[in-house]
């Protein structure tokens, strides 16, 4: 069933080219009335038929090809119902950043110091706070020094000694620049508990993997181009959107309209292939638009590189796992087993809300 003011477009083969088609009658609720589709030569014997009704009714037309012979156009059209409301927009970024979640993990591993430089340092080498550094060497050498702010941000360092009487760590390799008063930074690799930043973000990823086919937020993306009667397909973007669940367009009188999925007359797609196909009138509505269509579905949650990547993956849900996982690999005390079980328990308490319940019609287009 069609609506008014909603584009009619069907593809046929009639395997003749050049053709012409003309009107022998026309109807609509089985009375006489004058209306004709537009046509149009797409190639190799297809034809495209487009009509736009501006009333409610059955619609029929009978004509002629100037090669094929007769044939018949029949179709039903509805008033226009109330406009299926576009899902929400998204959030344009994830709500945690890599860094805190690095944070999050490391404390529940008892690994996370945060000292603040109360001096500027002598030279690139060295980092001073007097309020918090207060521990001999023992405990700080090995541990690894992530700089938060100021010009060295992002960067680390491995500790080779410390001096609890001024408060300063040093280590061998300079950094580009010497640490400014107030510049923030993180302490990780505590002996016996602890990692390097490097290793929190690994395991942090590899819980985002874990959940990322089950676990997804709502987005919609326009595609840069339209498909054609002979590039009947759009390419999607895997980055922005790895479920398609509907495919909607902007009609002649700028109301939202959502193409149904159909593999015969709308669009749908093959699992995993990258692309949106559009078929029947689905193609011909769609090919005749000079607006963007718009995909929309899923993302899955990508993985974090920089420390201000962020991800819209539960927080509690991910550092619960994460630091779990680390308990239970550390070779160096079997003791972390009992908690690193206890966190893996807490987190999976919590994985029901990380499942995202899916529209109906999604299809996995990456």
């Amino acid at each position: 069933m069609y609506v008014v003011g909603e584009l009619i477009s069907e593809t046929f083969d009639t395997g003749a080219t050049g053709e012409t088609f003309t009107t022998t009658k026309s109807y609509l609720d089985g009375v006489e009335l004058a209306w004709e589709p537009e046509f149009e030569e797409v190639g190799g014997g297809f034809y495209l038929y487009r009509y736009y009704p501006e009333i409610a009714g059955g619609y029929a037309w009978s004509g002629t090809g100037s090669k094929s012979g007769s044939f018949n156009i029949n179709f039903d059209v509805d008033v226009a119902g109330e406009v299926t409301p576009a899902p929400p927009e998204p959030a344009l970024a994830g709500t945690t950043a890599l860094i805190d979640l690095v944070e999050a993990v490391a404390l529940r591993s008892l690994d996370l110091l945060q000292p603040q430089a109360t001096a500027t340092s002598e030279g690139p080498t060295t980092f001073t706070d007097v309020n918090h550094l207060v521990e001999d060497n023992a405990f700080f050498a090995g541990m690894e020094l992530y700089i938060k702010d100021g010009l060295n941000a992002g960067l680390t360092r491995r500790v080779a000694s410390s001096d609890y009487l001024s408060g300063t760590l040093s280590w061998v390799q300079p950094l580009p620049v010497a640490i400014a008063e107030g510049t923030k930074a993180d302490l990780f690799n505590r002996a016996g508990l602890g990692h390097t930043y490097q290793e929190y973000v690994r395991a942090i990823n590899m819980v985002i993997v874990e959940l990322a086919n089950n676990a997804m937020r709502r987005v919609q993306v326009q595609p840069t181009t339209l498909p054609t009667s002979s590039t009947p397909y759009v390419d999607v973007d895997g980055d922005q959107i790895s479920k398609v669940c509907s495919v909607s367009y902007q009609d002649m009188t700028g109301a939202i309209q959502h193409l149904r999925r159909n593999k015969q007359n709308g669009w749908w797609a093959q699992n995993g292939d990258g692309a949106i196909q559009f078929t029947g009138n689905g193609l011909g509505v769609i090919s005749s638009l000079t607006t963007p269509i718009t995909l929309h579905g899923y993302q899955k949650a990508s993985q974090l590189v920089l420390p201000s990547d962020r991800t819209f993956i539960d927080p509690e849900w991910l550092a619960e796992t994460a630091a779990g996982l680390l308990q239970n690999a550390n070779p160096d005390n079997a003791g972390n087993l009992a908690p690193g079980q206890y966190l893996r328990n807490r987190a999976d308490a919590m994985r029901g809300k990380m499942a995202t319940p899916f529209d109906a019609n999604c299809v996995s287009v990456v």
